[in-house]
C-alpha cells in the first residue's frame, strides 16, 4: 500500500470519528450530567423519584435517537465495524445510566407505597379498635336513655293519678262531681295508654337510627380502604408495565 493511500485512510477515520463525536457530544454530556444529578442513593423522596423518571425518560429517548443516527452514518464509514462498536458503546453507556436511575426511582416508589399502605392499615385497625371499644358504651347509653324516658312517662302518670286522687278527696262535692273526675281520670289514662305505644316506637326508632349511622360509617371506611387498595394496585401495574418496556430489565 502506498504512503498516499495510508494517509487517505487515516484522514477518513479521523473525519468519520469527528463527525460522529460532533453529533453525540451534547447527548453524551447530558448523560453524564444526568448521572451527576442522580448519583446512587440520592433519590430519597417521592417528588425526586418522579422527576428522576421524567429526566431519565428524556435522556433515554435522545440516546436511542443518537445511537440510531450513528449506526446509519457508520454504513458509509471506511472502518464500519470500529464505527459501529463506538456507536454501541455510546448506546450501552447511556442505557446503563438511565436504567440505574430508573430502577432506583421505582424501588423508592414501591417502598413509599408499602409504607403508606402499612400506615393506612394501622390507622384503620386503630379506628376499628376504637369503634369496637366505644360500641358497648354507646349501646348502653342508648338503652339507658330509653329506660329513663319510659320511667319519666310512668312517673308523670303516677303524679297525675295522685293529683286527681287528692283533688277528689279534698273537694267535698257530690257523687256527680266525683264521677266526673273519675271519668276525666279514666280518659287521661286512656289517652296516656294510646300515646304510649307511639312514644316507645319513636324511642326505638331513634336508637335504630344511631345504630344505622354507625354501620354506614363502617361501610364508608371499608369503601375508602378498597379505593386506596385499587389505586395502589394501579400504580403497581403501571410501574410493572414501565419495567417490562425497559430493554435491559431483568
Amino acid at each position: 500500500m502506498s504512503r498516499f493511500r495510508v494517509l487517505l485512510l487515516f484522514f477518513s477515520i479521523v473525519a468519520t470519528t469527528a463527525h460522529a463525536a460532533g453529533h453525540s457530544g451534547d447527548v453524551g454530556a447530558d448523560v453524564d450530567a444526568l448521572a451527576r444529578k442522580y448519583p446512587p442513593g440520592s433519590i430519597d423522596t417521592a417528588a425526586r423519584a418522579q422527576q428522576a423518571l421524567s429526566d431519565a425518560g428524556v435522556i433515554d429517548r435522545r440516546v436511542q435517537a443518537e445511537a440510531q443516527a450513528r449506526i446509519q452514518r457508520c454504513q458509509h464509514a471506511i472502518f464500519m465495524n470500529d464505527c459501529l462498536g463506538f456507536a454501541q458503546r455510546f448506546q450501552t453507556h447511556g442505557e446503563h445510566v438511565v436504567r440505574q436511575i430508573t430502577l432506583e426511582a421505582h424501588a423508592l416508589q414501591r417502598r413509599l407505597d408499602a409504607q403508606a399502605h402499612a400506615r393506612d392499615r394501622a390507622a384503620d385497625r386503630k379506628q376499628q379498635a376504637l369503634e369496637d371499644a366505644q360500641r358497648p358504651a354507646r349501646e348502653h347509653a342508648a338503652e339507658a336513655e330509653y329506660r329513663q324516658h319510659q320511667q319519666s312517662l310512668r312517673d308523670q302518670a303516677n303524679q297525675d293519678a295522685q293529683r286527681d286522687a287528692q283533688a277528689a278527696a279534698s273537694a267535698p262535692q257530690g257523687e256527680a262531681d266525683a264521677a266526673k273526675r273519675q271519668r276525666q281520670h279514666d280518659q287521661d289514662v286512656t289517652n296516656f295508654q294510646s300515646g304510649r305505644a307511639q312514644r316507645e316506637s319513636e324511642a326505638r326508632q331513634q336508637y335504630q337510627e344511631k345504630q344505622k349511622k354507625a354501620a354506614d360509617y363502617a361501610r364508608e371506611r371499608a369503601k375508602e380502604r378498597a379505593d386506596d387498595e385499587q389505586q395502589r394496585a394501579q400504580r403497581k401495574a403501571d410501574r410493572a408495565q414501565r419495567d417490562r418496556t425497559d430493554p435491559e430489565h431483568p
